[in-house]
């Protein structure tokens, strides 16, 4: 068994393929999300409790978000203040809180779109946002971890 000194870092290669996958995960799932609500309309409109649902999901969400940006941006402090073996978890638990929000919001984009609650109210689609917002934090972070890269490769 190996003491936490003698474990191997991951390379930042590893670090930034696990933060594309995550993206791209995200995004792809939205755009499936927002594909049904195309590729397969309901024939008849909306029920009103199908609506106060896909609505109360977007309440629940809109509070939800707020609060994963918050410990991500808490996580982003935390990495960059830990030792060089903790700085990789820590950033994937940032990633991680932030994917949360954006893989909540394209369920209910997708529910929306089988209940047919989006052509009356395309509102909805702002469930998306979280994921547009993880693709930059994301992209930043992987910027941020070029920079970091040597201190990660130094410190194995």
């Amino acid at each position: 068994m190996s003491t936490p000194a003698q474990q191997e870092l991951p390379s930042p290669a590893v670090v930034r393929l696990i933060g594309i996958a995550l993206m791209v995960g995200a995004i792809s799932f939205a755009a499936v999300a927002v594909g049904m609500a195309f590729l397969s309309p309901p024939e008849e409109a909306a029920a009103e409790s199908d609506a106060s649902l896909i609505k109360m999901l977007s309440l629940v969400h809109g509070a939800y978000f707020p609060i994963a940006a918050f410990m991500s941006s808490l996580a982003l402090k935390k990495a960059l203040t830990s030792p060089p073996e903790r700085f990789v978890a820590t950033l994937i638990v940032r990633w991680a809180l932030v994917e949360g929000a954006a893989m909540f919001g394209s369920v209910i984009v997708l529910l929306a779109g089988m209940f047919g609650v989006l052509p009356g109210s395309p509102i909805y689609y702002l469930n998306l946002a979280p994921t547009a917002i993880l693709a930059a934090v994301i992209l930043s972070d992987l910027a941020h971890l070029g920079l970091l890269g040597g201190a990660l490769r130094d410190a194995s």
